[in-house]
């Protein structure tokens, strides 16, 4: 019922758009190319209108979606996608130099419910067809603390990422 609403939200939104702005037709949503191998059958990104003729961003693989926090946009993030997980890293810090990835969520998939203790600082997303999903925080520093401005930008990430469980959505 919810994907409907949004659904019915979208188009509501878009038609007054055009009526608003006079276009004949929508321009395609800003997609971020994703290599269709990884996280077993690829995921992808995009933008969509919504609520109140605001563009939401929107993380979609073959098992899940969530809304992108707004300040990862700002803050400039990426993905380091694997079979069975995506990691979301700080841009400015996986650039700056020095050991550290800026790893601020990952989000696991397992094949059997392991629980929340098994990972340390993990909350559980849900279970879909024996794929059990979970969002899981670094337990160590990923930035450098003497960088103001890359410490700024992972802990405005960081704080973000609470955000995640809130809109994550299982197919």
């Amino acid at each position: 019922m919810k994907k409907f609403r949004r659904l019915i939200s979208a188009v509501y939104a878009a038609v007054i758009l055009c009526l608003m702005i006079g276009m004949t037709a929508l321009a395609e949503p800003k997609a971020y190319d994703y290599p269709s191998a990884q996280f077993s059958g690829g995921a992808g990104f995009g933008s969509s209108i919504a609520d109140g003729m605001e563009f939401i961003n929107i993380l979609s693989t073959d098992y899940f979606s969530f809304d992108i926090p707004d300040i990862w946009m700002e803050v400039e993030f990426m993905t380091l996608p694997d079979q069975d997980s995506i990691s979301f890293c700080c841009q400015p810090a996986w650039d700056a130099p020095g050991p550290e990835d800026g790893c601020v969520c990952t989000i696991v998939r397992e094949y059997e419910d392991v629980g929340e203790d098994y990972f340390p600082s993990a909350t559980y997303l849900g279970e879909k067809d024996g794929n059990y999903f979970y969002l899981l925080y670094p337990t160590d520093l990923r930035y450098d603390p003497s960088d103001e401005y890359v410490a700024d930008r992972y802990n405005a990430m960081l704080e973000a990422a609470a955000e995640i469980p809130g809109t994550f959505v299982l197919k």
